[in-house]
Order: C-alpha cells, then sequence, then structure tokens
C-alpha cells in the first residue's frame, strides 16, 4: 500500500575518499590464520606456484568481505601477490607423505590479517582511489509500507516510528562508509533545515533537484537511497509462533555526481526467502546485494526486530556501494553493466576459455561447507581454484567463514556441477569424510560426516 513519502536526510555528509593515513596494524593472535596449499610435487616450480595460490587466498580472505578482488587484473594482481608473498610468516614446504617424496607437497604458512590488510590496502593506494569529495546522504520511503493481513494489523505497519527506521538506514550506511576508509565530515546545514529541504524534494526526485540539494548542503555529489519494505502478517501463526515476515520490495542506491551530473553507481538491495539470518548477503555479479528476508514470531521483541531489519537495510546500503566503486574503479569501465572492451556479449564464449561467458544471476552457484576445519575447507577450495577453470569455474570467492561453516560463490558454465565438486572433493583426499547435498540447481551443502 502506498502513502504520503518522506525523505530522511543524513545530519552530516560522508567525504568520499579514504582517511589521511592508515594507522600501523599490530599483529593480535586472534587475527592470525594459517593457510595450507598443494603443490604437485617438491621443486622450487611447484613450491613458487603453490606459494602463488596461497597469496591468492590471503587475498581474498583480506578484501573479501569489504570489496571485489576478483575485478584485480593482470599486472595489478601480480604485484599485490607478491605484496601478499612478504608478509606470510614460519613458512613450510614438505611432503605429505613421508614415504612418497616425489608425490606432492604442502606449503603452510601463516598470516596475521591486519599486517596483509595494510600492505594490501597500501599496494592498492586506496588512500587515492576516489577524489576528495563530500556526499550527503538521504533516504526515502513510503509513509506507510506493505499492507500486510487486514485481520492481523488492520492494513497498517505495525510497528513504532516510521521515520525513525528510515533514520537507522540513513545511520548505518553512513556509519559503514565511515569504517571502510570513508570520512564523515560536519553537515552544511542543521538537521531540521536539512531534513526539510529532503522532504521537499518528494518521491523519486529529478536528477536536477539532487543536484540543488548536495548544492544547498554544499557537497560534491549525493546519495541517494530509495527503499520501500513490506511486512506481511499471517492470518494464522504458522509453525514455531511465525506471524509474520518482511521483505524488500524495492530498494535502489544510487549515487549522482554534481559537477558531471551523471550516475557514478547504481545498485539494487534485495532480500530472499532463502535467507533468514540477518548477518548473511549474497552479491550477485553486477554487484546487487540479497539479504535476509526474516521472519518475526509472537516471542520477539517486535520493535527490536524492526529496528535490527532496518540497520540491515543500511549496512547493506553501504556495502554494496563500497563494493561497486571499488570495482568500478579497479575495472576501469563505465558503471553502466556493458562488457569492457573486447569482452564477448552475454551469452557468447569467453575468450581463451572454450567456455561461454557466465550469465548473472543463472551462472552463480553456492558450495556450503558444514563441519569441517578451516585446513579442509582450505583444501577443498584449492582443488576448486586448481582444477575448477577447465570444467567451467570462475570468479570463486569466500561469502562468509564462521567455526566450521563456510560459504563459498562461484560461476560455472560447465556440466555436471555436482559431479565435478565430488571429483574435486575426492582429489583433496576428502570424498571419504563428506557427503554432498545438492539442496537446488545452484546450491550444494558438504556436510562431514559425523558431524
Amino acid at each position: 500500500m502506498r502513502g504520503s513519502w518522506v525523505r530522511v536526510c543524513a545530519a552530516a555528509t560522508v567525504a568520499v575518499g579514504v582517511m589521511s593515513s592508515l594507522a600501523p596494524a599490530t599483529a593480535h593472535a586472534q587475527d592470525k590464520k594459517r593457510f595450507q596449499t598443494i603443490g604437485k610435487a617438491g621443486s622450487d616450480a611447484d613450491r613458487a606456484e603453490a606459494k602463488k595460490l596461497m597469496c591468492r587466498n590471503i587475498l581474498d580472505w583480506v578484501l573479501g568481505d569489504e570489496y571485489d578482488p576478483s575485478c584485480i587484473e593482470g599486472e595489478r594482481l601480480e604485484k599485490l601477490v607478491d605484496t601478499v608473498g612478504h608478509v606470510i610468516r614460519n613458512e613450510s614446504w614438505v611432503a605429505q607423505n613421508a614415504k612418497k617424496p616425489d608425490g606432492p607437497y604442502r606449503l603452510s604458512a601463516d598470516v596475521f590479517k591486519s599486517q596483509a590488510k595494510e600492505q594490501v590496502y597500501r599496494a592498492l593506494d586506496l588512500e587515492s582511489m576516489f577524489a576528495q569529495r563530500s556526499v550527503v546522504v538521504t533516504v526515502d520511503m513510503p509513509e506507510e509500507t506493505g499492507a500486510g493481513s487486514a485481520k492481523s494489523v488492520g492494513g497498517k505497519w505495525p510497528f513504532h516510528d516510521q521515520k525513525e527506521l528510515r533514520h537507522l538506514i540513513k545511520e548505518m550506511s553512513s556509519s559503514y562508509l565511515d569504517a571502510h576508509r570513508f570520512r564523515l565530515a560536519s553537515a552544511k546545514m542543521d538537521a531540521k533545515k536539512a531534513d526539510e529541504a529532503a522532504a521537499a524534494m518528494g518521491a523519486s526526485p529529478s536528477e536536477a533537484a539532487l543536484v540543488g540539494f548536495a548544492e544547498s548542503n554544499q557537497a560534491d555529489s549525493v546519495l541517494d537511497i530509495h527503499c520501500n519494505v513490506q511486512f506481511t502478517a499471517y492470518d494464522k501463526d504458522m509453525e514455531g509462533g511465525i506471524y509474520g515476515e518482511f521483505r524488500i520490495r524495492n530498494c535502489e542506491v544510487k549515487l549522482l555526481n554534481k559537477a558531471t551530473k551523471e550516475w557514478e553507481a547504481k545498485v539494487q538491495i534485495k532480500s530472499s526467502s532463502d535467507i533468514r539470518d540477518l548477518s548473511e548477503m549474497t552479491f550477485d555479479e553486477d554487484g546487487n546485494l540479497t539479504i535476509a528476508q526474516p521472519q518475526i514470531q509472537r516471542t520477539h521483541n517486535a520493535d527490536e526486530f524492526a529496528e535490527n531489519y532496518f540497520k540491515a537495510i543500511g549496512k547493506a546500503c553501504g556495502k554494496a556501494l563500497v563494493r561497486r566503486l571499488f570495482k568500478k574503479h579497479f575495472a576501469g569501465q563505465a558503471d553502466t553493466g556493458a562488457p569492457a572492451a573486447g569482452a564477448p556479449a552475454a551469452g557468447g564464449e569467453a575468450k581463451g576459455t572454450g567456455f561461454r561467458k557466465p550469465r548473472p544471476g543463472l551462472d552463480n552457484y553456492t558450495v556450503h561447507m558444514r563441519g569441517f576445519n578451516d585446513d579442509e575447507v582450505e583444501e577443498i577450495v584449492n582443488k576448486i581454484r586448481e582444477l575448477g577453470p577447465a570444467d567451467g569455474f570462475s570468479d570463486i570467492k569466500c561469502d562468509y567463514a564462521k567455526s566450521k561453516d563456510a560459504k563459498y560463490q562461484m560461476l560455472f558454465v560447465g556440466d555436471e556441477f555436482e559431479s565435478k565438486i565430488k571429483q574435486y572433493l575426492e582429489a583433496a583426499n576428502i570424498k571419504d569424510r563428506a557427503k554432498v547435498e545438492k539442496t537446488t540447481n545452484n546450491f550444494i551443502q558438504i556436510l562431514k560426516k559425523g558431524q
């Protein structure tokens, strides 16, 4: 149900650009991780290849949560891998089986994430990645969102002040920018006047209105977040006392440059019933982000539950924008969704691979590993990285990793996805310990037996 619209403006502007200096990182035991990769044999060339693969895995570990390392290619990637190679510690190179010295060798090394992150950010020159410009953040939402069940909630939003919830989106998106090398600056007008100016633009304002809004705030760009969230209440409680669920009907995040009057970035935030945990989120090839579609129970504090969901939306807006700008910067192409010069059109064959170009959304696959320790997960992923390209795998990256719970996203344009994964498990000597379950055509769980 659509009602009147209210636009909320950030009480502070956000300066796009990293902090003026990166403070020296202090290594702590809790951010240390031991990486392992397997070489075909014990030669220097095999060791160098194993180390290169390890450095790629470390790079994904360091950048994966904040940025998209898959967009870094060529000479820049080689230099970055070399940078990572200088931060590994306690390196060892031994035969997997002492009785077979001519067989595979295992490379092991420790890495402190704080140290690796400092060096990687410095090598990428994040401090000068974006021009030093200020951005004013605005959020607009319907006065009344989805109607829900008339029997349960009378067709009205059943939570407290929506204006406060809209402010949560603004605050969390600004906070994410601030925490990821963006800098908050003082507001150019007081909060009340800024809110009034934002409200005066109405719903879905024109580019001219946004440019004027940026000028009134003495900002170089404006980040416009247009979001419509629906709560649907069920007529009867479902199993477990569930009586309703949130979903995003529409959420678009756009960054407009005042000087050029061009959109520098556009991303969509979506929700999916396949995701219930607010800490989980996935990206498609175009950088659009999907978060949870959570269900609320009678036992929940309704207002607190709603606040947490709107905070998650705000964080997702900031996260998606940061990743898109990073990818745009390193891909060196306009943010239009068009392929880079010389790249095949969607569905065409990718040069030199023998496979067609992946189709965004349709060729995204997920491998969810549960019950395995970090070393076992790494062995599985290394085999996918090593053998997968020849079978149609690409863009293999960590979605999230927790204690004995890791999820990896990848693109696949070959045949028999499940069969290939089983082959890689066998190559990693893990097949006997693993049970493979195909949940959907594009989603596989690998469960450790006995867990």
